[in-house]
């Protein structure tokens, strides 16, 4: 189990590293007890790293909100995390190549933030994942530039 931290704070838990900018750092919290989740402050001292659970509640994973011009049934929030990156990137990539949606079908669900369930055709998620990867990219630019992060309002076809 890996820890994202930026600005010593964790952000991401995951059972996988991906690259991330130099202001961020996946930190191996396998052994660690209690486990690290998502807004737990994270101090490095002499290359040992120690955590702490945040005294008040945690604010919501990241997420995005979702509308389509062309299909009202996508529109919605959805999570950005290690995990739905991870399955957004998969997804994509079969498709893209011409394997076919999951399940053989002409749709496939994919869920939401709310675990509701939405039907995307191979063009329909096409477009949702190039909006997240854009979403993605230009949220690590303003890291790395130090500005204001982009709207996590998105449209899609």
């Amino acid at each position: 189990m890996f820890a994202l931290v930026y600005n010593n704070i964790v952000v991401d838990v995951s059972t996988i590293e991906f690259p991330v900018v130099s202001t961020m750092t996946w930190l191996d919290i396998s052994t660690v007890s209690p486990t690290p989740a998502y807004g737990w402050s994270a101090t490095e001292t002499s290359g040992v790293w120690s955590y702490t659970a945040p005294a008040s509640p945690v604010p919501a994973p990241l997420v995005v909100e979702v509308t389509s011009t062309a299909t009202s049934a996508l529109n919605g929030t959805y999570v950005i995390g290690a995990t739905s990156l991870a399955n957004i990137v998969a997804l994509s990539t079969g498709i893209a190549a011409g394997k076919g949606l999951p399940g053989g079908g002409t749709t496939f669900n994919y869920g939401d933030a709310n675990g509701a369930q939405h039907a995307f055709t191979s063009a329909n998620f096409l477009n949702f994942a190039q909006a997240i990867e854009d979403f993605v990219y230009l949220t690590n630019q303003a890291i790395i530039a130090d500005t204001t992060l982009p709207s996590n309002s998105l449209t899609i076809a």
